[in-house]
């Protein structure tokens, strides 16, 4: 017989938690490295993921094609 044995034993819930954890820390990891990668993309090109200018309110106020109801 093997001495060792009941040692490797990892019961239902304290497996299902373990499993929790690591898979947390690979979804995790991933995304926060996904996020560095873009922090530096944008460092190295600063105008590449510019968002289009947005319209300032006057603006909208002042375009013929938009209308406004009375509430």
């Amino acid at each position: 017989m093997n001495a060792f044995l009941p040692l490797g034993y990892i019961d239902p819930g304290s497996g299902t938690i373990l499993l929790q954890v690591l898979l947390a820390a690979l979804i995790g990891s991933a995304a926060f490295m996904g996020k560095i990668v873009a922090f530096v993309k944008r460092l190295i090109r600063p105008g590449a993921q510019a968002s289009p200018p947005s319209k300032s309110a006057s603006a909208n106020e002042d375009s013929p094609g938009e209308q406004r109801r009375a509430a």
